[in-house]
């Protein structure tokens, strides 16, 4: 079992050769987002793993800070997800805790609850919170070689003068005609 940092994936090779563009299988992407969708809603580490790119990594954040979050390898989400240790995540707003929390906790706190959020694809993350929005540096928009594609779920407030809207947002990118998930970033109403 192994997490690995952030500034591993952000540069490694991997995303330093160009990549070869072609159109955005629409249908595909929203597909794969309803898959996850499906697994986190009923807390398959496995289905999550199997839309992951078995030779990468997923990042997982709980805001669009990228101060903190965690990769973790494909290979691992099964175990890590079975695991009790206890991961620190990042900071809870407003009163700047540190989130450290099992996986398994952390995905039915953060991710479960938007398993029925509704579905679109996006040309870049935005931030509907006074969070600071970081995502976009790194993992840069479809429009240039890296290819990322964004599709954000959301559930809105529950009444219409609630601030307790929430989404996440799936980064996907496409691999010898496939999509994979990168990363899943939740974003909420903030202090």
């Amino acid at each position: 079992m192994q997490i690995i940092p952030l500034f591993f994936v952000l540069f490694s090779t991997y995303f330093l050769v160009p990549q070869i563009k072609t159109p955005i299988n629409y249908r595909a992407v929203i597909e794969q987002a309803r898959k996850v969708l499906r697994a986190v809603g009923r807390e398959d580490a496995s289905a999550l793993a199997d839309l992951a790119d078995p030779e990468w990594s997923v990042f997982f954040n709980p805001d669009l800070d990228f101060r903190m979050g965690n990769n973790i390898l494909t290979r691992d989400i099964r175990s890590v997800y079975q695991s009790k240790r206890k991961i620190e995540w990042g900071f809870a707003d407003g009163t700047g805790e540190s989130i450290l929390l099992p996986f398994r906790e952390y995905m039915g706190i953060y991710l479960k609850p938007l398993a029925r959020a509704s579905v679109e694809l996006r040309d870049r993350i935005e931030s509907h919170s006074n969070t600071l929005n970081t995502a976009g540096r790194f993992f840069p928009p479809s429009l240039n070689e890296y290819g990322f594609t964004y599709v954000e779920c959301s559930l809105p407030p529950t009444k219409p003068w609630m601030n307790d809207w929430r989404a996440l947002w799936l980064v996907f990118k496409e691999e010898h005609g496939k999509w994979y998930l990168f990363a899943i970033l939740n974003d909420q109403w903030s202090i």
